[in-house]
């Protein structure tokens, strides 16, 4: 049991590491992290005036959140299992309004393994500067996040995941959390509703449930109809591939990918059927029917239509 649990706990191996910038040009701690105590003088007010500071500030503070909430729209939210995360659109606004600038972002990506396989992760340190502060931040992006790269209650290979959506995760990230630094921009859903006289509810933007019942990775689970569809499609392209289930997953990839309009890099397709969306099998249904058809005539009947080789004799009398 100790040796299973050992398994269980054991760090993930680290395969490769990437970085897009030499490596002095990553933000670092300061040198010195003790916190030091200034001298005061607590009777001759120091404290009451303090306290003055803060009261003021935390009215400015009040203020700043509701101002930064109003610069945002509907489209820079999402509502992550019931929590407000505002996407990089909406940092974007309140950064620039403020004046806070984020500087020397260096990604790094490095590749893990563990038992459930290889996935990568993305890592975006920069500086945060705003008001005369500058203070190194991070953020993360890994291709394991439920909702790029787990379906169906499980984790999709590698091959299989946008590692340009996770990379944009880490920016998010990064952005979310200097903000949050350095004016504590941090909301539930009933002050962005009361900041925006409800414009802005949790219930009018779009929602991510990262494992809800029957699926996961936010994705709503296959209808009765598309799991028919997919079944027939599934079959149709493993009849087709003489029964080979590897000549079938490959066929399956090559009618997956394409290339966005106004991209010159393709995106790579599914090699499995439950990972193909519901607007591709409809396509793919109508693209394939035709070859399918044609794929059921050209074949030939049992035997390459011989005769079966069966002797007929005259039936015997058996009263002689």
């Amino acid at each position: 049991m100790a040796k299973k649990n050992e398994d269980k706990n054991k760090a993930p191996e680290v395969l490769e590491e990437n970085e897009s910038s030499p490596e002095n040009d990553l933000p670092v701690a300061p040198p010195d992290n003790t916190i030091q105590m200034m001298p005061t003088n607590l009777v001759s007010g120091d404290l009451e005036a303090s306290m003055i500071k803060a009261e003021k500030y935390l009215k400015i503070q009040d203020r700043l959140r509701k101002l930064a909430v109003t610069l945002t729209s509907i489209a820079d939210w999402v509502n992550e299992g019931g929590k407000p995360y505002l996407q990089w659109t909406g940092t974007a606004k309140v950064a620039m309004a403020f004046g806070v600038s984020y500087e020397q972002m260096v990604y790094k990506s490095t590749k893990f393994k563990d038992d459930l396989g290889e996935y990568i992760v993305f890592d975006c340190n920069g500086y945060v500067t705003w008001q005369g502060r500058k203070i190194p931040e991070a953020g993360t992006g890994s291709s394991r996040d439920a909702f790029f790269g787990k379906r169906n209650g499980e984790y999709l290979p590698t091959s299989e995941v946008d590692l340009n959506n996770v990379k944009k995760k880490a920016l998010t990230n990064f952005l979310n959390r200097g903000l949050k630094s350095m004016i504590g921009l941090s909301f539930t859903w009933a002050e962005i509703s009361e900041f925006t006289n409800g414009t802005i509810t949790a219930d009018k933007v779009q929602r991510v449930d990262y494992d809800p019942p029957g699926g996961g990775g936010g994705k709503v689970p296959d209808s009765e109809e598309l799991k028919e569809k997919k079944k027939k499609l599934g079959n149709m392209i493993l009849e087709m591939c003489k029964g080979s289930k590897e000549a079938a997953s490959q066929y399956l990839l090559d009618l997956t990918t394409f290339t966005p309009k106004g991209k010159t890099e393709a995106v790579k397709g599914k090699t499995q059927m439950r990972y193909v969306s519901e607007k591709q099998v409809n396509m793919l249904l109508g693209q394939l029917k035709e070859e399918y058809k044609t794929f059921k005539t050209d074949q030939k009947p049992p035997l390459d239509g011989a005769l079966p080789d069966v002797q007929v004799t005259e039936p015997t009398n058996q009263n002689q």
